[in-house]
C-alpha cells in the first residue's frame, strides 16, 4: 500500500536546497569531486561573467582575465563536500587555475552541462535572437510578422 504525498506548499519549499549533486571523475587527480547545481542567482552572475569574457557574436574571446574569473567561479560555485558545503573560497582562485587547462575544461564543461548552460541555453537564446529578428512593427504601431 502506498502512502500519500503531503503536497509541499508555501515557504516549506522556498527554505529546502533541491539542487542535485553528481560526481565527477578528474583523471589528472586520480579521484572524484562533487559538483552540485547552481542557483538560479548562480548561473546570472556566471553568465554575466561569461558576457564580460567571450563575444558570442563573433566567437572570441573579449578578456582573457574575466574568461579565468568565469572559469573559477563555475568551479568555485559547483564543487562541494559530501556534506554540501563549498570547497574552494575566493583565497584558491591561483591554486585553482594553475591546474592543468585539461581539469579546467573538464570541470566547467561538465558544471555546463550539468546547470543545463550548453546547447539547451544556446538554443533559447537563437530563438529568442530570430523571434527578434522576424517581428515587425506596422506603420499603424500594431507588430505583426515578416
Amino acid at each position: 500500500m502506498s502512502q500519500a504525498t503531503r503536497p509541499i506548499v508555501g515557504r516549506e519549499i522556498l527554505q529546502k536546497r533541491v539542487g542535485k549533486t553528481m560526481a565527477l571523475y578528474v583523471p589528472e587527480w586520480d579521484g572524484e569531486i562533487i559538483l552540485r547545481q547552481f542557483s538560479h542567482t548562480q548561473v546570472v552572475y556566471v553568465q554575466s561573467l561569461a558576457t564580460g569574457a567571450v563575444d558570442m557574436d563573433k566567437q572570441s574571446i573579449r578578456d582573457t582575465s574575466a574568461l579565468t574569473r568565469f572559469n573559477f567561479a563555475m568551479i568555485r560555485n559547483a564543487w562541494v563536500d559530501e556534506a554540501g558545503n563549498p570547497v574552494l573560497s575566493d583565497d584558491d582562485f591561483d591554486d585553482t587555475m594553475a591546474q592543468p587547462n585539461s581539469v579546467i575544461k573538464l570541470i566547467v564543461s561538465t558544471v555546463a552541462e550539468f546547470n543545463d548552460m550548453n546547447e539547451n541555453a544556446k538554443a533559447a537564446a537563437k530563438v529568442h535572437s530570430d523571434t527578434k529578428k522576424n517581428l515587425a512593427v506596422t506603420t499603424n504601431g500594431a507588430s505583426g510578422t515578416n
